[in-house]
């Protein structure tokens, strides 16, 4: 007997989490680099966040080649753009002086292919 999942979050049935979710909008446009082994991963949070923020966008990929369609995207914005990903760099929200009207990129992999994910795309470091 195959277990049941939930159309909407992929969870199986006695898991879903679908009655707590709520969409939300938000002048932040939200895009997520997804490593491809995370995309069929059992407890795939990107999965859940599309269903609250429905307008975010899901690049699949780990080089540069993968991403030429998000750089292409990028390079066409006027807003500010933000890597979140911990470093000895990193700027909280208030230091960086973000505005509601920006681009923030999550990275979504293991700390080791996140890693790999910003070492093989340098551009996202400029």
């Amino acid at each position: 007997m195959s277990r049941s999942y939930c159309i909407h979050c992929q969870y199986p049935q006695s898991a879903c989490v679908c009655h707590a979710l709520k969409p939300v909008t938000s002048n932040t446009e939200v895009l997520v680099m997804q490593h491809p082994s995370e995309v069929d991963h059992a407890k795939n949070t990107v999965r859940l966040l599309k269903l609250v923020m429905p307008q975010m966008k899901i690049y699949v990929g780990e080089s540069a080649a993968d991403f030429i369609e998000l750089q292409h995207y990028l390079a066409a914005q006027t807003k500010p753009i933000y890597v979140v990903y911990p470093n000895e760099h990193s700027q909280t929200v208030a230091e960086a002086g973000a505005s509601e009207a920006a681009i923030i990129i999550l990275v979504d992999g293991t700390w080791r292919k996140a890693y790999r994910m910003l070492q093989l795309n340098p551009w996202l470091l400029n």
